[in-house]
């Protein structure tokens, strides 16, 4: 005959299940962290991002002043290129910190219609595609 015992689980099997939960739950909580950290808080690189996506746009805007105030008549086929250097020079744009490192241009064309095609270069962090040097 086969003998049971009836005793239940014993204190080795009980703390052997504890400790494998425990080790789930700490898993589980580092895990989530990291989920909710990133939904809450951005990367770091995207909000570096977005401040040169902002500037980006200041310049454009700066460009844009500056062609009404400086080149309001461009003839058809002309281009024009306007330097970040020129545009703080003119006191239409200011940097900050995170973009005092940045360079760069708009390139203003009248073909029948006023385009404006900005690109900067912020030192490693960030360049607009298509940007050139030696423009």
């Amino acid at each position: 005959m086969l003998k049971l015992n009836n005793r239940g689980w014993g204190l080795q099997v009980m703390l052997a299940c504890v400790l494998v939960l425990m080790i789930a739950l700490v898993i589980i909580s580092v895990l989530a962290n990291k989920v909710f950290k990133n939904m809450i808080e951005p990367i770091d690189g995207s909000s570096t991002l977005n401040i040169y996506k902002t500037f980006e746009s200041q310049v454009l805007e700066a460009s844009k002043k500056y062609q009404s105030t400086y080149y309001s008549n461009i003839e058809q086929g002309d281009e024009i290129v306007v330097t970040v250097e020129k545009l703080k020079e003119k006191s239409l744009l200011t940097t900050n910190n995170d973009t005092s490192i940045c360079t760069g241009y708009t390139i203003i064309k009248n073909d029948s219609k006023i385009t404006y095609h900005t690109y900067i270069k912020c030192g490693s962090k960030y360049m607009t595609d298509g940007y050139q040097n030696n423009v």
